[in-house]
């Protein structure tokens, strides 16, 4: 009996013992949680504040060279696509296309400020619109590449950023290319959209998404073995 007693005690014991240590566990993975998902907010704030920085850069520069001013921005906005997904994209997608936006009502973009004049909907449908179907492309195919092709996969959505963005903006100036006029543009329509407007700003945000990538695959190589 007493040694009955004592058996049902030990295995009383161990049961308590394991169910403590179930609950530390537990706890364990909730902390851990929280830490992960707290060091993604500030990572999503970090590359938030860079969108707005690097896009109110480039409209300056853009206001002093260039009729539209190319997007800088799409550096941050790929590398939420390769360390996150496809929604934090997105997102930073939407605030670049609010920073333009922003530029465009104050005047201080003065090609945007023109077509807002002229046909304000459809400009704003279209900021929005090419801000964030680019990023919504680039982490899609992303994602079905990145598991056989990591790297190749990066390039391919590094590139296809300024692609889809722009054709999405010619696109747009073609179909309401009436109104190009009206703002005062003059000539061929499709020199106006493919060279100029288009063209130049495609080339400098192609090049540097180029140059930015090998960094953006250290990054993403430091991400995955929880270094950052």
């Amino acid at each position: 009996m007493d040694n009955n007693f004592t058996e049902q005690e030990n295995i009383a014991h161990v049961e308590e013992q394991q169910e403590t240590l179930n609950q530390g566990n537990l706890g364990n993975q909730s902390i851990t949680k929280k830490m992960s998902k707290s060091k993604k907010i500030a990572y999503m704030a970090l590359f938030t504040a860079l969108v707005i920085i690097l896009q109110c850069i480039s409209t300056i520069v853009g206001k002093v060279f260039l009729v539209t001013p190319p997007t800088l921005a799409f550096v941050p906005i790929l590398l939420a696509i390769v360390v996150f997904g496809i929604w934090e994209g997105v997102y930073l997608g939407g605030v670049f296309s609010l920073v333009v936006l922003i530029f465009g009502l104050t005047g201080y973009d003065a090609f945007t400020y023109g077509m807002i004049q002229y046909m304000p909907l459809v400009t704003i449908l279209l900021i929005f619109v090419k801000g964030m179907v680019a990023p919504l492309v680039a982490c899609f195919v992303y994602n079905l590449l990145k598991k056989a092709m990591p790297k190749v996969a990066i390039w391919i959505a590094s590139a296809l950023l300024p692609i889809v963005n722009t054709g999405v903006f010619c696109l747009g100036a073609f179909l309401f290319k009436s109104h190009l006029y009206a703002i005062g543009l003059q000539g061929n329509i499709f020199a106006i959209i493919f060279l100029t407007l288009a063209g130049t700003n495609f080339l400098i945000e192609f090049i540097v998404n180029v140059v930015v990538t090998p960094a953006v695959i250290v990054v993403k190589r430091v991400f995955d073995k929880g270094l950052i």
